[in-house]
């Protein structure tokens, strides 16, 4: 009796034994989740308040965009009168710059070469002509020049034929993307205008006379057909309209990256955090069963 006694206390004690450093384990592995939720709140945190400040940033080019910033106010009255009722504008098809999708590292380019198309207005027949015609005649808010979607003739669009030298990059309109509702006018809007890369490119195919047409830097620098020269670009990305989409797309880009790590931190949408199968290994026995599945409230 004493020896099966004596077996059953050192049994009790192997258990005993065994559960203190299960428990040690848990210990060990609540305190890493602890610290875990702790990081994981704080890079949460930050993540939340840079997506919050970029889609701030976003919505402001956004609503530049529809507003016709830096647009002379005969646009903009136009503009409002289709944001606030869309269909009965429904023709008025937006602005060229709205239009026109241009390749990053070309904007100053396309800003210099289109500045005076920017802002020009396309609608989608002569009836919208005259409808806005009318408008601008009532109104006297200014000028504003016009592209009709149903005007655009192949006998009238000027194609401008290939330049075989190694300085110049291209056409313009390579690295123009236009918007189907102005591709008839896309020859005429960046006909013979070629994209070399510095000011001393240009200059010398002007006096090489290897091109004609106007050339323009990817500083936005431009030599024109007629001997007109063109410099500066605006640092204010009101008056940047291709300047500005770039950075549109560009905050868009960054906005889904962050919800894609915010959707990969430890803590979820609903601020909880969930043991991960890394954790649950650590475990043996009952540290290992009290693991699966164990939910921590980020809060606590």
């Amino acid at each position: 009796a004493v020896e099966a006694a004596r077996e059953a206390i050192l049994s009790q004690h192997e258990k005993t034994t065994r559960l203190r450093e299960e428990c040690a384990v848990i210990e060990k592995i609540c305190s890493e989740f602890e610290d875990k939720i702790n990081f994981s709140k704080e890079q949460t945190d930050k993540l939340r308040e840079d997506l919050a400040r970029k889609k701030a940033e976003l919505d402001m080019f956004n609503q530049w965009k529809a507003e016709g910033a830096g647009f002379q106010r005969s646009v903009q009255t136009m503009l409002a009168k289709r944001r606030q009722d869309p269909s009965a504008w429904a023709g008025l098809l937006g602005t060229v710059s709205d239009l026109l999708h241009v390749e990053p590292g070309y904007e100053a380019a396309a800003e210099t070469a289109l500045s005076a198309l920017a802002e020009d207005l396309v609608v989608e027949n002569g009836e919208w002509v005259e409808k806005v015609r009318g408008v601008l005649a009532g109104e006297k808010t200014g000028r504003i020049s016009l592209w009709s979607k149903d005007t655009a003739s192949a006998a009238y669009s000027r194609a401008a034929s290939p330049v075989q030298d190694a300085r110049v990059l291209g056409a313009l309109r390579d690295f123009v993307k236009t918007d189907a509702r102005l591709a008839g006018h896309a020859a005429d809007l960046l006909a013979e205008t070629w994209v070399v890369r510095t000011w001393e490119d240009a200059l010398a195919l002007a006096r090489e006379n290897k091109i004609q047409g106007d050339i323009v830097t990817l500083q936005g620098e431009c030599l024109h057909a007629s001997g007109r020269m063109t410099f500066g670009l605006s640092s204010d990305l009101v008056q940047r309209v291709f300047g500005r989409e770039t950075e549109t797309r560009r905050l868009a880009v960054e906005i889904e990256a962050i919800k894609e790590l915010l959707h990969d931190t430890i803590v979820d949408k609903g601020g909880f955090v969930v043991a991960t199968e890394e954790h649950k290994a650590k475990g043996a026995g009952l540290a290992g069963s009290l693991l699966t599945g164990l939910v921590f409230h980020a809060a606590d």
